[in-house]
């Protein structure tokens, strides 16, 4: 059983604690990706002749926005790497095996923004941690918002974003046929985000 002074000492270990906790910002709105109204897809270059076309079709993603100060805002985002789709099936079988995306023992890629900054064009920086194969490294989004309001839809509010980035898939350890297949991988997703709640 606690004495009196061990319980007199947790209450204030926990009132100490408490009083260090950053608090909730108020003006933070939480939306989350609908997947029917987003594509998240890239290109990498083959045999130097064009440029061949992926995308994945399950993710999960919450987008906390702060419209009055972007450093509060965050993303986080995970994507089933066995979703993916290149427009033909044996390559995708291909992609989803080990000497690619080995799907089975890595079955998400996950990105977690560090940080969040405007730009003076009005895009804004994401920066964040991506893992991918095991692998986790910083990568920097450039992110668009081109509008938000009330999705006409839903009645929900909405945000409508366009993410760009570039990665060099050797960085993850993904180095199969690097001579014909580029290393170079460009990274384009158009999202709508609809707030929690109905």
């Amino acid at each position: 059983m606690m004495t009196t002074n061990a319980t007199a000492r947790l209450a204030t270990l926990i009132l100490c604690l408490a009083a260090f906790t950053p608090p909730a910002h108020a003006d933070t709105q939480r939306y989350a990706l609908d997947m029917s109204h987003t594509d998240i897809h890239f290109s990498i270059m083959r045999f130097g002749f064009n440029r061949v076309i992926g995308h994945f079709r399950d993710a999960e993603g919450v987008i906390d926005y702060d419209a009055n100060d972007v450093a509060n805002s965050s993303v986080s985002v995970t994507i089933q790497t066995a979703s993916i789709e290149s427009g033909d099936e044996t390559r995708d079988g291909h992609l989803q095996g080990e000497f690619w995306l080995n799907t089975a023992a890595h079955p998400t890629m996950t990105f977690q923004s560090t940080a969040v900054s405007a730009n003076d064009d009005g895009t804004l920086t994401v920066t964040g941690d991506l893992t991918m194969l095991g692998k986790t490294l910083s990568v920097a989004l450039l992110v668009t918002i081109n509008k938000t309001g009330t999705d006409p839809a839903t009645k929900r509010a909405a945000m409508g974003v366009t993410i760009k980035t570039n990665l060099d898939r050797a960085d993850y350890g993904l180095t199969t046929a690097a001579n014909p297949i580029a290393n170079d991988v460009h990274v384009h997703i158009e999202a709508l985000a609809l707030a929690d709640g109905a």
